[in-house]
């Protein structure tokens, strides 16, 4: 087991009155946060950016999630909070110019002032800049829904590349035509395979999401939609992104026929009927891209580099863990099923036991309690490292079990104070006084942190 820093530092940038942060970064290693500010943030990120876009499978993941997350994150932020903000807008624009130029008659929770007419103009484009505000707003889950497809697009967009850049002899199939001034000016093979690289990817990329699927089985040779499940609400999601670029939402027969072909129930859906994107639609709509991303971009990776199946099996099961982490349990339920499936083919016995593990949590997280016992009895725990079996036992809630494991777990380096903490096997534990006393014995230190309040009903809240 890796040997874990003690310490990370964080540097903040404050406003002028030094009243608050305007930025901030932060870094196992101080020295790289002495040259900041000035290498920009946005400096750096553009940088990572661009050298992730076609790095490895493990970056363009990575980049996929974080741009899906960010979304994610944001969007019921910006659905609470800039409304309220409106509010406060609305009250300085219009109720304090109310105040100023009229005479208030009324108070109470209805104030009413009369002003002289004179002041109707302003006091009107004051009113329609706070509507057009609040119309706006409404259109926030929208406009981060279109955000979610174009950062789909970008992934599978990188992941093409990254295939034509594996497996070449797709390239040298290719009947893109180049112009004799092209190559002229090109100079160098690399700049013409580059030119014709961006020609394929920008000719798949103008296909509807349903064909760009099947260009991929065609050039890998494999079937990716086979027994899928999200498959209809895959297509679906694309097919509404259409409607709402095109139709306003409006209902069309194409959208229909298109759905209706992937298996997706439209019984309730007639044409003219508008749809939109709620905040229930937008949080299933992002685990289907996530669910359906994650299993592509495994198995094109597998099928490309069959020598890293290995690899890749090990950062599938990092991606379940950190599901968990974020709490996404039926993403991460469905995430582990799939790597059991095809960890038969490849995989070490440690990481099929990672799997196996995390599986069982997902679905206790959304008390599948049944479902979980039979996943983790599936494998023989007797002869497994520490590490393996502490975490079945937090995770079985077996506190006695924990208990008994936890200072030899601790005392071999199988996990350390900040595993207990931090893992989610332990998340429904940490509340249980007879593990926050074997902790500090063992430990010689708290449980929880100094900014760590820990929760009444930790076990229920895990389920939300």
């Amino acid at each position: 087991m890796s040997d874990q820093p003690a310490k990370f530092f964080v540097k903040f940038r404050m406003s002028e009155d030094r009243s608050v942060l305007t930025n901030f970064v932060f870094s196992f290693d101080e020295d790289e946060l002495s040259d900041w500010p000035e290498e920009s943030a946005k400096q750096k990120t553009e940088k990572v950016t661009e050298e992730k876009e076609v790095a490895n499978f493990a970056d363009i993941l990575d980049l996929f999630q974080k741009s899906i997350n960010n979304l994610t994150i944001s969007t019921p932020f910006m659905m609470v909070f800039l409304p309220r903000q409106i509010d406060k807008i609305a009250d300085n624009m219009i109720r304090s110019y109310a105040k100023m130029h009229g005479a208030q008659k009324t108070d109470g929770e209805y104030e009413l002032y009369e002003v002289d007419v004179e002041h109707f103009h302003d006091f009107n484009m004051n009113f329609e800049n706070i509507r057009s505000l609040r119309a706006g707003s409404g259109e926030i889950p929208t406009m981060f829904f279109m955000g979610m497809i174009s950062a789909y697009d970008a992934f599978l967009s990188n992941l093409i590349r990254l295939m034509l850049l594996t497996k070449t002899e797709i390239l040298s199939a290719s009947e893109r035509n180049i112009t004799f001034k092209d190559l002229v000016e090109a100079g160098s093979i690399d700049i013409i395979r580059d030119r014709i690289m961006e020609k394929e990817i920008e000719t798949v990329m103008r296909k509807s999401h349903s064909d760009q699927i099947s260009y991929l089985e065609d050039k890998l040779g494999i079937p990716l939609t086979k027994d899928l499940e999200i498959w209809p609400d895959f297509i679906e999601i694309f097919e509404r992104r259409n409607l709402l670029a095109h139709t306003a939402g409006a209902v069309s027969s194409q959208y229909l026929f298109n759905c209706k072909k992937a298996g997706y129930n439209t019984k309730e859906i007639r044409i003219g009927d508008v749809l939109s994107i709620t905040s229930t639609y937008y949080n299933r709509s992002s685990d289907v891209i996530l669910e359906f991303g994650i299993k592509l971009w495994q198995v094109v990776w597998r099928k490309l580099l069959p020598k890293e199946a290995e690899d890749a099996v090990s950062e599938l099961n990092i991606v379940v863990f950190e599901l968990l982490q974020r709490k996404q349990y039926k993403l991460a339920e469905n995430i582990a099923k799939f790597g059991l499936t095809e960890i038969k083919r490849s995989g070490t016995d440690e990481v099929r036991k990672m799997l196996v593990v995390n599986h069982g949590l997902a679905l206790k997280f959304q008390k599948k309690n049944e479902d979980m016992l039979k996943v983790l009895a599936s494998e023989d725990w007797s002869a497994s490292r520490l590490d393996f079996q502490i975490c079945v036992a937090a995770t079985k809630d077996d506190v006695d079990t924990v208990v008994k494991l936890l200072k030899p777990a601790i005392d071999t380096g199988s996990i350390d104070k900040n595993s207990v903490r931090t893992w989610p096997a332990f998340a429904g534990l940490k509340d249980d006084p007879k593990i926050i006393a074997e902790f500090q014995r063992v430990t010689g230190t708290t449980l929880y942190r100094k900014t760590e309040i820990p929760a009444s009903t930790s076990s229920e809240d895990e389920g939300k």
